[in-house]
């Protein structure tokens, strides 16, 4: 049984909370167990505590939640890039996959609140295709 962490923003919570159910429940359809739910303030915050996280023995993968809403700005872009980016740095420093359940950047509230469920489902499904991916190709 695959031990998974999920970490979601604390930013925009009518979102990430429904998220964070759904990647739960898939998760444990998928027959993974939820070892750690941690919260942060925003996405941009997620890299710190995932790459802890996953460094710990006891996780072998997580799935990342949380929601970036088109502004009146780029902040929205600028947010996205970079926590994604740094995501995959540290995807491939600890070699453990990551669930990329973020939605945006580039959306509306509106947009976003209809693609709740897919994309939680989507990120706890491909932690496992990928933990399973993983094995198939070690040395």
């Amino acid at each position: 049984m695959y031990k998974i962490a999920i970490i979601t923003a604390e930013y925009n919570p009518d979102l990430t909370k429904p998220m964070l159910e759904a990647s739960r429940t898939e998760l444990e359809s998928l027959e993974a167990e939820v070892r750690r739910i941690a919260w942060v303030p925003g996405v941009l915050d997620m890299p710190l505590i995932v790459k802890k996280l996953l460094k710990r023995e006891d996780i072998d993968g997580a799935v990342v939640l949380g929601a970036v809403i088109r502004g009146d700005s780029d902040h929205d872009q600028i947010v996205a890039n970079n926590a994604v980016s740094k995501l995959k740095d540290v995807e491939l420093l600890i070699e453990k996959p990551i669930g990329f359940g973020i939605i945006g950047p580039g959306i509306t509230k509106a947009l976003a609140q209809e693609r709740i469920e897919s994309y939680a489902k989507h990120a706890a499904q491909t932690v496992i295709k990928q933990l399973k991916n993983v094995e198939s190709v070690k040395c």
